[in-house]
């Protein structure tokens, strides 16, 4: 074996290597004075290597050697997979310098040197045993495997024969199943065609046989067998429609078809000989016409139409004599007699026919809907003619169109009710004498569910109402009319319904508005529908001019004196506009929900609310200007008092008591009268005037002393309390916690514009009084600040040098005007603003509620 195996003697000259590695390493280290560091080791070793190169094995066996021992990295990570080992030697990446140097890392180690070099030599000697035994071991198993692959090539070839003596056998019982196969096919087609030929015999039997017993139940005028036979016959026929080239086939239908037609003569003949009979007579015949019922349905459905039309026909046969387009009957006027004589008509057929035809039918619903045709025709005509005689009578219009609409949902009710009708035909009440003989399951008829089910009616909603939409102008146009006369009755009637504080003609007037709805809801949802939106559109924008008219205007700039009824009428009237914006949204809601889809997006009240908004402006505006006129003469008392002999301050002045007065008796009427939005734009414009107003009455005062000057800010903080205060004393509904703490600071913050004055007037005159002024006044001019120093009591020459330092300060602005005037603001503008802003708070309010 160590002879013939490569592996192993290579294994034997890398023990040699080894051997004389580690003898050459012993003597290096022995010798060495010092091994303490690494390099000191590592020179040892280099030494040893230098020593044992005499003895080294050759490069063949040195590349036979890496051949052997250096492994794929796959390989090696298999190997430590299953052979997991701790030792040094066994890593592929293994340094026998490193290794020696680990062992022996200084002198006192080398103590141990004999004991390790035993301990590798019975290593290696162990590794060589089991090289050896596994070299043996190899060669036992590569023998077995040769014998068993043999054995594997012979069961292999063998099993090979035995899959193709299989597959032959296959082959041959495949072609042995084909051909039995082909036999019982060939038998299996002729059973198919005897089978085939069987049936078509027998329906070929069945169907001569119903042909002549059908030609004998006709003759003998047995209605009921008729239909039987009919029945049979359609079902029969379905199956010869893929021989209809065969010509028995064709003279049996030919046969059929021509009975089909001679039963058609006969059944119209029927009823028309019924209609000649008597009362008695009828009722005998009655049963027979139910037959004959039976057999018109049997013959299909494009039989039955066409005699359903050919019967409404012969009912409305006397109306369209009678009301023809010449006839006077034809009149717009004699439209409910139209409607008389369908309800007599249908209370007739009720009488007569409504147990001879079958519920499916809907012959009554038939009738109607011809009649409703034949007249909207007659309507439309007579419409068209009296518009171009210019001769249309309004209450003759809606006299027809009310009983239109009338008659109209009365059959939409009939017409639900037939919708609802599950009425099958009964079942034959015999069957077919001639094919007694013959099992019926043979046949494979298929029921006619064409003919079970009931047809469902058309609407007649607005078949008859929609011809007179295109005249409804002139019931427009009366409608106008009536509703100007009413409320021209109400323009003069400035009554107020103390209990909602308004005007008893807005309610008028919006009750003539609800009633002229409800009665165009009840005619028509179309266009004279949308016009009458229109309509009250304009009555709306019209009222609300005659209400902007009925405020008075101030003719001395921003004040204005009334008397207390007017007083209250104006409260009214913006409480009128608030209630008739929020009508007419709501108006415009609803008529969108009844109109028709089409004219819904036209619907809009835009115009009108913004209207009424504009009117409920103006009308604050003017109770701002009234209340002003109450307050301005305690207010003129400012500048008539002799604030410059002012020697000692002492309590209110007696005008603040005039104002406290007023402010009492007058603020709760304005809380109760105005709505909360609008109160609130009424009490911000009245601060904002009386603020305004107040300023200039102290401005057009002389000079006033320290003394004046401290009882003047005393009587305006006075003020200023008083405003912030007499909310409180209102209802507590009308302005909630919030709104009232805003509408004081809104107070604060405009009579601060007053107390700056005193601010100014408080400080020294030169270059400070210039500065306290730029400071604290915000809108400020030349001729203000000459008002100042008026107030301040400055001499003449002071003044001019006050002047001339208060230009180079601020020399863009203007001082053209005479010294000593005063400059008054405009407070329309003021008011303006405060007015654009509070209205579109309005808006928003209203948007959220």
């Amino acid at each position: 074996t160590d002879t013939h195996s490569p592996t192993l003697k290579v294994a034997r000259d890398d023990q040699t290597m080894s051997s004389r590695s580690a003898g050459s390493t012993s003597s290096a280290l022995a010798s060495s004075p010092s091994v303490a560091s690494t390099e000191a080791s590592s020179a040892c070793i280099s030494t040893s290597d230098a020593a044992k190169s005499e003895s080294a094995p050759t490069k063949e066996e040195l590349v036979l050697l890496a051949d052997v021992v250096q492994l794929s990295p796959q390989v090696q990570a298999a190997i430590a997979q299953i052979v997991a080992t701790k030792d040094a030697t066994d890593d592929p990446q293994f340094n026998a310098t490193r290794y020696v140097n680990e062992l022996f890392p200084d002198e006192e180690s080398l103590e141990h040197l004999d004991e390790t070099m035993t301990k590798l030599a019975v290593k290696i000697r162990r590794l060589e045993s089991e090289i050896a035994l596994g070299v043996r071991k190899q060669s036992h198993t590569a023998v077995k495997g040769r014998v068993s692959l043999q054995r594997a090539k012979s069961s292999m070839l063998n099993l090979f024969e035995h899959i193709q003596e299989i597959k032959r056998k296959a082959s041959h019982s495949e072609t042995m199943v084909q051909d039995i196969c082909a036999e019982i096919k060939k038998l299996d087609n002729a059973k198919d065609n005897l089978e085939s030929t069987i049936t078509a015999l027998n329906k070929m039997h069945m169907l001569v046989h119903a042909t002549k017993h059908l030609e004998e139940m006709t003759n003998k005028q047995q209605y009921r067998e008729v239909a039987n036979l009919l029945e049979s016959i359609n079902d029969i026929s379905v199956y010869f429609k893929d021989y209809q080239h065969l010509e028995q086939i064709l003279n049996i239908q030919e046969k059929v078809t021509d009975m089909k037609s001679l039963l058609r003569k006969d059944v119209y003949r029927i009823f028309r000989e019924h209609s000649e009979l008597s009362t008695a007579q009828r009722i005998s015949h009655a049963p027979q016409l139910i037959d004959v019922c039976f057999v018109i349905d049997a013959m299909g459905e494009k039989t039955k139409t066409e005699f359903v039309k050919w019967f409404c026909d012969r009912q409305l046969r006397d109306y369209r004599m009678t009301y023809t387009e010449r006839s006077e009957h034809s009149a717009i006027e004699n439209v409910p007699r139209r409607f008389e004589w369908i309800q007599q008509e249908l209370s007739a057929y009720d009488a007569e026919w409504l147990n001879v035809f079958p519920p499916p039918w809907l012959v009554k619903q038939a009738i109607v809907l011809e009649f409703a045709r034949l007249t909207g025709e007659g309507i439309l005509v007579e419409l068209e003619k009296r518009v171009q005689d210019n001769s249309l009578d309004v209450t003759a219009l809606l006299q027809a169109l009310r009983r239109s609409v009338k008659f109209e949902n009365e059959m939409e009710v009939l017409f639900q009710q037939a919708s609802l009708v599950q009425v099958a035909r009964p079942p034959f009440e015999e069957d077919i004498d001639a094919l007694d003989d013959v099992d019926r399951d043979e046949m494979n008829v298929d029921e006619d569910v064409d003919s079970q089910q009931p047809t469902q009616p058309s609407s007649i909603k607005n078949t008859l109402s929609a011809m007179f939409n295109p005249y409804m102008s002139v019931y427009i146009q009366d409608v106008d009319t009536r509703m100007r006369a009413e409320i021209e009755k109400c323009l003069d009637d400035w009554e107020i319904d103390e209990k909602v504080h308004l005007l008893d003609s807005a309610r008028k007037i919006v009750l003539c508005f609800r009633k002229a709805m409800e009665a165009c809801l009840k005619l028509t949802r179309g266009q004279a529908f949308y016009d009458l939106s229109n309509l009250f559109k304009k009555f709306l924008l019209e009222y609300a001019q005659h209400l902007h008219a009925r405020l008075p205007q101030p003719t001395n700039g921003l004040i204005f004196h009334c008397d207390a009824d007017q007083q209250r009428i104006i409260a009214t009237i913006t409480n009128t506009c608030d209630y008739l914006k929020t009508t007419s949204s709501q108006m415009a809601e609803k008529i969108k929900k009844e109109i028709d889809p089409q004219f819904a997006e036209g619907i809009t009240t835009d115009a009108v609310e913004d209207e009424f908004a504009r009117v409920a402006s103006a009308s604050v505006s003017v109770l701002v200007a009234v209340f002003l006129g109450k307050l301005d003469p305690a207010i003129q008392k400012i500048p008539t008092m002799s604030w410059s002999t002012f020697q000692m301050v002492g309590d209110q002045s007696p005008y603040v008591n005039d104002i406290a007065k007023h402010l009492h008796d007058q603020v709760p009427f304005y809380q109760l009268a105005l709505p909360k939005i609008h109160f609130l734009l009424f009490w911000k414009s009245f601060v904002v005037a009386f603020v305004s107003h107040l300023q200039n009455a102290i401005l057009q005062c002389k000079r006033v002393s320290e003394e004046g000057q401290q009882q003047m800010h005393l009587d305006v903080v006075i003020i200023k309390k008083f405003l912030s205060e007499i909310l409180k004393q209102g209802p507590s509904s009308a302005v909630t916690s919030t709104g009232l703490k805003r509408l004081n600071k809104f107070v604060d913050t405009q009579m601060d514009r007053i107390l700056m004055i005193f601010q100014v007037l408080s400080d020294s005159s030169g270059k400070e009084f210039i500065d306290s002024y730029s400071s604290f006044i915000e809108k400020r001019s030349e001729s203000g600040f000459v008002k100042m120093m008026t107030l301040k009591g400055l001499e003449k020459a002071e003044q001019t040098r006050q002047i001339e330092m208060y230009r180079q300060r601020n020399p863009d602005e203007a001082h053209s005007m005479p010294t000593g005037v005063v400059e008054v603001e405009e407070d329309t503008n003021m008011f303006s603003k405060f007015f654009a802003e509070v209205s579109e708070l309005i808006e928003t309010k209203t948007a959220q509620q």
